[in-house]
Formats: structure tokens, sequence, C-alpha cells
């Protein structure tokens, strides 16, 4: 059992937070990691960020179609696929947890906004890819020839906001932060929702796509003709898309 000190250290946390009324700092930009490794502990920043989830579809049943060990791999490839993208557009921070992962992204600029819509792009991009290796590796060997079906689908969720909140727990030797507020709810919610009961496989809130720039908008004409709309989150809308990098599919027709 915890003693008295530890209580009562416990308890002085409470009172700043909830009878002192901490003021929480407001930060312009998404905090450096000079910055975050200083931070008071236990002490609330809000800031600005994207946070892009992916989660698995019906993962529940996946273990009726795989034993442990096979479902075992393919989760750990679908990690490393989907985290190796996140860093190539600069993620932050990452988060796994079980077969769900989201990352936060600075979206200071425009530039940075364009940059997680790619992002959300190219995670979709990769299911084609993930699910030929798995047909390739693991799935002919036992039922025949089946590529076409899809056997891991997945879910992107993405949600840029300013009302978001860090903080951070531990000691300074083993500080883990904590992100919190609009962006890391939403975006995994979106993930959960997306693809499901005749939803896009990508799901972004309004502010997001209202903040890409003109340039990518030019670029990319013909992707606004399929956008869907969906109902308000939070007094914003949800767009759709099913998006994908058509110039990589005759690699990884030709390398999965």
């Amino acid at each position: 059992m915890m003693n008295y000190k530890e209580w009562k250290n416990i308890n002085e946390h409470m009172k700043n937070k909830f009878i002192n009324e901490e003021k929480t700092q407001v930060l312009k930009t998404f905090p450096n990691k000079d910055f975050i490794n200083k931070m008071e502990d236990n002490k609330i920043y809000k800031t600005l960020f994207s946070c892009i989830a992916v989660d698995i579809i019906n993962s529940k049943n996946k273990l009726n179609e795989f034993d442990y060990e096979v479902w075992t791999k393919i989760l750990s490839e679908f990690a490393f696929g989907i985290t190796k993208i996140m860093k190539i557009y600069h993620v932050k921070y990452i988060k796994i947890q079980g077969d769900g992962i989201y990352g936060i992204f600075v979206s200071n600029t425009k530039e940075q906004i364009d940059k997680v819509l790619n992002c959300c792009v190219e995670l979709n991009t990769f299911k084609t890819h993930l699910n030929k290796q798995i047909h390739k590796s693991l799935f002919n060997e036992k039922n025949g020839d089946e590529e076409n079906n899809i056997l891991i689908d997945y879910g992107i969720g993405a949600w840029f906001s300013s009302e978001n909140y860090i903080s951070n727990i531990g000691s300074p030797k083993t500080r883990d932060i904590v992100f919190m507020g609009d962006a890391v709810n939403y975006a995994n919610y979106l993930a959960k929702e997306s693809g499901r009961n005749g939803m896009e496989p990508i799901l972004i809130n309004q502010l997001l796509l209202e903040n890409i720039t003109k340039e990518y908008k030019s670029n990319n004409k013909n992707v606004w003709d399929f956008i869907k709309e969906y109902q308000k989150i939070n007094d914003e809308k949800i767009y759709g898309f099913s998006w994908i990098f058509t110039k990589y599919l005759n690699w990884i027709n030709n390398n999965s």
C-alpha cells in the first residue's frame, strides 16, 4: 500500500489543478524537444498540432482466420509499415495501442498540413502492399490464390486543432509525454469509424481540409470530385476520401 507521504503528494497535485486553478500556458507553436525535456512536472500546456490515427477493422475476429503466431507477424508488419511512413512525414511522437496507432504531427504552417494529408494517402496506399505480401507469404499457402481479398483492412482518421494539451508524468529519467484534447480524441474516433458502414477509408475534419495550401488543392483537383461529406462532429464537418498514390501500384504489384 502507498504510505501517507505518497498520498499527500497526489493530493497536492490535485489541489494545484482543481483548487489553486493552475494556469494553462498557451504555446504559439508546437514545442521542440528541448522545451519538452524541461517542462515542469505535471504542468499542462495548450498547443496546435494534427493527429493521424490508424485502426484495424474487425481485428477481434482475425484470430479465427489466423493462429496467434501468424497474427503476431501480421501485426508486427502492420506496425512497422505504419510507423515507417509516419516517420518519413516527420511525426513527432508515435503511440501504439494494440492494433491501433496514432502519431502527432507539427501543423504550424499550411505546408505542414499538406504533408499530414499526404501521409494519410500514403498510409492508405500501404494497405495494398501489406495485403499483397500477406497473400503471397501466408494466405496462398493454405487457401489458394485469392489475392483480391482484403485480409487486413484499416481506417485512417486525421484531425487538426488548436484545442490540444500536453503534459508529462514520471520522473526526469522516465518522463512520458501525455497528449490530450481534440486532435487525439477525434482522430482516434474517426479511425474507428472510417472504412465501416459505407464510410471512406480516410476521414478528416473540416479545419484540416480548409487549411491545406492553394497549390495542393490545385494539384489534386481530381480528388475533390470524389470527396464525401459526413455529419458534423464538434461543430465541424467530416470529409472522406478513398485516395491512394496510384503511381506506386505498379511497383507494389511487381515487388510484393
